[in-house]
């Protein structure tokens, strides 16, 4: 059986120069995007942790955010996307429920993510994706220093590739 990460690693050799990705006029062959997953897979390696880890992550759609969720299903680490539509309150409900090893943010949300860094576990690493924020992490430098080898550790079927999280109506959001 394989897995999402498996799913990408496959098209990257079979279809290497077809198009894979295409946003905001920057372009992926499925060979590039493939290299870019295994590229974000081993920097979420590289933080330690692994299989049944939880990474967080507030951000807009971005190529950098579908590498990151890919790159855990590669690995075994379970994606949290938290709604950057919900209030701050709602969001430090999220991140307490789920306890993420690691919690990404894009820089638009950098505020919002500065004042969720007190929710956070004390060994929780705190990353930008875009760029730097004050106390994070830059995800784009880490990258950069990563190779696009396959890592070691890979997902099994059964892995939990999500956590997803309702907008929490009737209370507290709830992860399912």
């Amino acid at each position: 059986m394989m897995t999402l990460g498996d799913v990408v690693e496959r098209n990257g050799l079979l279809y290497a120069q077809q198009e894979a990705l295409v946003f905001e006029g920057r372009r992926w062959s499925q060979s590039a995007w493939a290299a870019m997953v295994r590229q974000s897979a081993q920097a979420l390696a590289a933080l330690g942790g692994g299989r049944g880890q939880r990474v967080a992550i507030l951000a807009k759609n971005a190529p950098e955010y579908l590498a990151l969720y890919l790159a855990a299903a590669t690995t075994g680490f379970t994606a949290i996307g938290v709604n950057y539509r919900l209030s701050v309150v709602e969001q430090a409900d999220i991140l307490a429920d789920c306890e993420p090893h690691a919690f990404f943010f894009d820089a638009e949300h950098a505020a919002a993510a500065a004042q969720l860094k007190t929710n956070l576990p004390s060994a929780c690493t705190f990353l930008c994706l875009d760029g730097s924020a004050e106390g994070a992490l830059c995800w784009p430098e880490l990258l950069a220093r990563s190779s696009a080898q396959a890592p070691r550790e890979r997902a099994r079927p059964d892995d939990t590739l999500l956590m997803i999280y309702t907008s929490g109506a009737t209370g507290r959001p709830k992860g399912v």
